[in-house]
């Protein structure tokens, strides 16, 4: 069972599963991983017995939910983590009147965004050398 908790900065663990999938994974340097303005997000984690699984950073600017550094352990990838997440994300964004939730996903997980929902509105961009495209979708 996947449980949701959202913090206002980030904390040990949230650092630890974004070092695991952005920095070691992805090779993301430490620089780009962890820019500052971390108290200007929400932090939404998923929890499996106790486990931090899965993550994401919100923020809201006028309708518009702001979604970021999505990520989930890969031994926990595939199994609805992702889904719950995002779904999560999306409900507090309507909460908070927002219209729209956009993101920068990387194009390698262009699909995943697009079986949520989600829609390319733009050209292919890069950022930390890895392909990116914005996706956007109507909440």
């Amino acid at each position: 069972m996947i449980t949701l908790e959202t913090f206002s900065d980030i904390n040990d663990e949230i650092v630890n599963i974004r070092r695991e999938v952005f920095i070691n994974e992805q090779k993301i340097s430490e620089e780009e991983e962890f820019e500052g303005g971390e108290e200007n997000f929400v932090h939404v984690c998923a929890y499996q017995k106790s486990m931090l699984t899965g993550y994401l950073r919100i923020s809201v600017k006028e309708t518009f939910l702001h979604i970021g550094r999505v990520a989930v352990k890969k031994q926990f990838r595939k199994q609805g983590v992702g889904r719950t997440i995002m779904f999560f994300a999306e409900k507090l964004g309507r909460e908070k009147n927002c219209k729209f939730a956009v993101l920068n996903a990387q194009k390698q997980a262009e699909g995943f965004y697009k079986s949520l929902g989600y829609c390319a509105d733009g050209d292919i961009f890069y950022e930390a050398g890895i392909e990116h495209v914005r996706m956007v979708k109507e909440l």
